[in-house]
């Protein structure tokens, strides 16, 4: 018999209904009804749900670590374990004794720090384990079916399976095509430049970069982090202090950086000064988290920050509100500069008895002795000019030189030359240019609102102002920016004091508070290639130099050293351009996800079958999208499962901790130190020994291979070679935090150079207004502008 359609549908029906009344349907009928319960305040009929509720956070062990992935301050938790498994984390209080983990006892107290330190962390710091157990985590090594050492077949990255292999295979894959480089520096490692996993991540991938003779990129360089006007005034990477010098400030300005909202674990220092009576002054264009704690809100144009600084000195030097003392001892803004080239005039160019410095002035000498970029002119309050070298700063000043200068100059060869003093070119083009008013109309800040707070500001006893990437990340804002503030606060005198300075905060970069971290990545006078513009810039007019050509441990020096036995850098190191990477590993960043001009990387960098390397690698704990788009995807142990200990230090707290896994891994996984030294092994075996560049490769690493190795070991060394950790013992950090031997708690910035008279790490010695760079000079970049961006601006882009 046929059935149609709708008949089949409808017996269909029956039959399921039929079904459910003859057996389950039928059954329900002898489920107890529902107990009717009048008040449930007074009983309860079925309490039994009530243990297993409170069973939810019972654990049976707790352990410690330090949350370091999401920011930048490292903060100790607690975490309370059931079965191996991180079941809920806590904030640590230190100096609670009893208390698990490193509060037990001593913590903060025994580290001679304030207990106002406590309580340390944050809701992204509490859900920390549970990224441990993301569906997203890569669970073995992965080999993109598409890409074959020979035939890399970029085009197929993004698109292509993966498959699976063992750990040997994928790691053989990696030596073998490295071995087969014709030049080293075409091997290429990226990290994300974070002061922690100092050893077992970042710095173990840095160090085989250093002996193999590779090159090593950081975020910190690729996302543009660094603040380069910090670099070009001070000559210092970047100036801030611990977040407990905060609370001393009487006035506060933040610009571009949202530190309410990103500082969660320290931002309670910045409350403090505003309840000890302190002014907060916010100035973003969209009204932030930060904005909300501030007194006064100066909505500002995006892209136009330049010119807020700019108004600030006009109205301090306009109304006569600046430091005299202080600019004549500290700053370039007394010493004379040339009108017909714009380069600073020196002394042996005036002074027959001065000899000018060994290979010239225009050579740029690198390293960092008395002479080397010859001795500078100022003129003293009798009119007459005098020499002054890289040492007379402050109190060693040899005369009281004149601020505002404007006049001739008789030179050692019978001519004359038009001069003026760095701070008569800048009060001239800040006058002329930057009143309030006219800032007003760039900036949308009302005039009368930027007046009044330049006035308030000049007028507080202690004055900060803080930047971050939100600066950093703009063309032309981050140098101009920056070196308008500094401008402003070195008129002020709001350098080296606790409370007062130029702070800025972006990323995990503060690797230089361990001075002797250098002697692990840069092992034996091995460097690997990097790139360190800002620093460059600085002190070599816009020259890189090749690391290769420099046997030393220059990386922690990212400051002068005027005690070093010997340069710095020497004079013959050649100059070099970045070679393109045919192997490009990344570890612990998102590259390509974060990546600027995302479209042309991946495009050029990535896919393209010409320019694309040969290989790129990824190690990571997830399936980022930069994973998606490797060739060797190798899985790495969340932060809460790692084998090896490490030690972390942050840019706003003086402490160095330990953080280690408190869990069993729960995939296949594989620490990227140990990846790294297992790599260097195999490179011992497809590298003959005449064609190393050191003996060994797996002896770098032998404390991660070897069974009795230690991987403490390698720390403890770089803590004994360093200053800020000579007397730390590794296994003390396992109690709790160590505060680094830093010359004062809180850390000050430019401390010695104002109070005991040391120079800046600048060609002159001083904080450097005026640039002589032909770089800068061609740029109209030479003293301080304001430039339009260079896009979303209704003026012509890159406008002065």
């Amino acid at each position: 018999m046929e059935l149609s359609r709708r008949e089949f549908i409808t017996s269909a029906a029956a039959g399921a209904v039929s079904a459910l009344a003859s057996s389950g349907w039928a059954a329900t009928q002898s489920v107890d009804p529902v107990t009717d319960v009048e008040n449930p305040l007074r009983s309860y009929p079925n309490r039994d749900w009530e243990e297993v509720y409170h069973d939810i956070y019972a654990y049976d062990a707790v352990d410690w670590t330090v949350c370091h992935p999401n920011c930048t301050q490292s903060c100790a938790l607690n975490f309370y374990m059931r079965n191996g498994v991180p079941i809920r984390a806590e904030q640590i209080y230190h100096e609670e004794e009893g208390s698990p983990g490193p509060g037990s006892p001593g913590g903060y107290e025994e580290a001679g720090v304030s207990r106002h330190w406590n309580p340390r962390g944050c809701m992204k710091g509490l859900t920390l384990h549970r990224r441990t157990f993301e569906p997203s985590r890569i669970k073995y090594p992965l080999v993109r079916k598409g890409w074959d050492p020979d035939d890399p077949n970029p085009e197929g990255r993004g698109r292509d399976e993966f498959e699976r292999v063992s750990w040997d295979e994928a790691l053989d894959l990696i030596a073998e095509k490295m071995a087969s480089l014709e030049d080293e520096r075409r091997f290429h490692v990226f990290n994300a430049i974070k002061a922690d996993g100092l050893f077992t991540r970042h710095g173990s991938a840095r160090r085989l970069a250093s002996i193999f003779g590779g090159s090593e990129w950081t975020e910190y360089d690729w996302y543009a982090d660094l603040p380069p006007g910090h670099v070009m005034t001070t000559g210092h990477q970047t100036s801030d202090a611990d977040a407990s010098a905060w609370r001393a400030a009487d006035y506060t300005i933040i610009q571009g950086k949202n530190l309410i909202h990103n500082k969660l674990a320290d931002n309670h220092w910045l409350q403090e000064s505003r309840e000890r009576g302190g002014k907060m002054v916010g100035i973003y264009p969209d009204y932030s988290p930060t904005v909300q704690k501030c007194d006064r809100w100066l909505p500002v144009r995006p892209g136009s920050d330049p010119a807020v600084p700019l108004a600030f000195a006009h109205v301090v030097i306009d109304e006569g509100l600046y430091d005299e003392e202080f600019m004549r001892g500290y700053t370039s803004l007394p010493l004379l500069v040339r009108d017909d080239t714009d380069k600073y005039l020196r002394a042996h160019e005036v002074f027959d008895d001065v000899e000018p410095p060994e290979g010239g002035v225009e050579k740029e000498p690198s390293h960092h002795i008395e002479g080397d970029w010859g001795q500078f002119v100022a003129v003293g309050e009798d009119g007459e000019p005098y020499a002054v070298d890289r040492e007379s700063v402050g109190a060693e000043t040899p005369k009281t030189p004149q601020l505002e200068v404007d006049t001739e100059i008789s030179l050692a060869d019978g001519s004359t030359v038009s001069v003026r003093s760095d701070f008569a070119r800048q009060k001239a083009n800040v006058l002329e240019n930057y009143a309030p008013e006219t800032v007003a109309e760039i900036t949308t800040i009302p005039a009368e609102k930027l007046r009044q707070t330049a006035r308030e500001f000049a007028a507080a006893d202690k004055g900060q102002w803080f930047t971050g990437e939100g600066i950093n990340h703009w063309f032309y804002g981050a140098s101009e920016v920056q070196r308008g503030i500094f401008l402003v606060q070195a008129m002020l005198g709001n350098i080296g004091q606790r409370g007062a300075g130029y702070y800025n905060y972006s990323g995990q970069y503060k690797i230089e508070l361990l001075d002797g971290y250098p002697t692990y990545v840069n092992p034996d006078g091995n460097s690997a290639e990097g790139i360190y513009p800002g620093h460059m810039f600085a002190f070599f007019g816009g020259e890189t130099l090749d690391p290769r050509e420099v046997r030393g441990e220059f990386e922690g020096d990212l400051v002068a050293q005027d005690d070093l036995a010997e340069p710095l850098m020497p004079e013959d190191a050649s100059s070099f351009n970045l070679h393109r990477p045919e192997i490009l590993w990344t570890m612990n960043c998102n590259l390509l996800n974060q990546t600027k001009h995302q479209e042309h990387v991946m495009d050029n960098f990535v896919t393209h079958p010409d320019t694309a390397n040969e290989l790129f690698v990824v190690s990571d704990m997830h399936m980022t999208y930069s994973a998606e788009y490797a060739d060797i995807v190798l899985p790495v142990p969340s932060w809460l499962e790692c084998d090896y200990p490490d030690v972390t230090v942050g840019p706003e707290n003086p402490f160095v901790q330990m953080d280690s896994g408190v869990m069993d891994p729960i995939y296949d996984t594989m620490q990227d130190g140990e990846i790294v030294a297992r790599v260097a092994e195999k490179l011992d075996e497809k590298i003959p020994p005449a064609e190393r560049n050191v003996d060994s490769y797996r002896s770098y690493f032998a404390e991660f291979l070897d069974d009795d190795g230690d991987v403490t070991e390698y720390i403890q060394e770089a803590f004994d070679a360093g200053t800020t950790t000579k007397d730390i013992d590794v296994e003390d950090l396992r109690d709790g935090p160590e505060r680094l031997q830093l010359k004062t708690y809180p850390r000050i910035p430019f401390y010695s150079q104002v109070n005991e008279d040391r120079p800046f790490y600048t060609k002159t010695g001083r904080m450097e207004f005026h640039k002589e760079e032909d770089r800068l000079i061609d740029l109209g970049r030479d003293d301080i502008h304001h430039f339009e961006s260079v896009e979303g601006t209704p003026y012509d882009p890159g406008e002065k």
